[in-house]
């Protein structure tokens, strides 16, 4: 579906090049500025005019696929390493719990990216290739599935409130959690 829709946009995009290195060389041919040209030099300076299309008028969809998906999580991973570290300077002023969140995810995405250079090794890169392929699914499953687990989770909360593990929402999807996994089952039952 991604393909498709990328050679659409791709399409459209080189129907419009082609568009305007017509119009291009048609304005050459009518105007004759440059003295006699043949139909061939008029459409090669129709195709180099054409290349130097400017930032704004490009549309934001054509903006975005110049940058890299990876390139834009590895900085955004810099910047949280780098105010981590900040913060790890000025200790005195900024709260644990924050200090850890930025660390945590500084890391995180760090490790997270290091999958963009592992994908270059086919013995190896069975994980990224996988996810990439299956990744797609497996979220419009969870968003699918998603309701069913609140409302499972309220139910649970409504029914057995009386009980440690159904006492509030969050420890109820947590032990909902655990049972789908089949960790502790003894213990919840």
């Amino acid at each position: 579906m991604k393909r498709q829709n990328l050679k659409l946009s791709l399409k459209k995009i080189q129907t419009k090049n082609e568009k305007y290195i017509a119009k291009i060389s048609d304005s050459i041919k009518r105007e004759r500025i440059f003295g006699e040209l043949s139909s061939n030099q008029a459409q090669e300076l129709a195709e180099k005019t054409a290349l130097k299309t400017r930032w704004e008028d490009l549309r934001f969809s054509e903006k975005a696929k110049m940058f890299s998906y990876w390139s834009i999580l590895i900085l955004v991973s810099n910047i949280f390493q780098i105010v981590g570290a900040i913060m790890c300077l000025a200790r005195d002023y900024v709260g644990l719990s924050v200090l850890q969140l930025f660390v945590g995810l500084g890391a995180a995405f760090c490790w997270i990216s290091v999958t963009k250079y592992i994908e270059h090794s086919p013995k190896i890169s069975y994980f990224s290739r996988t996810i990439s392929h299956a990744g797609p699914n497996i979220v419009r499953h969870a968003i699918n599935m998603l309701p069913f687990f609140i409302g499972f989770g309220m139910l649970g909360v409504a029914v057995f409130w009386q009980t440690f593990r159904f006492r509030e929402p969050f420890i109820a999807y947590f032990s909902l959690f655990c049972i789908m996994n089949g960790d502790e089952i003894s213990n919840t039952f």
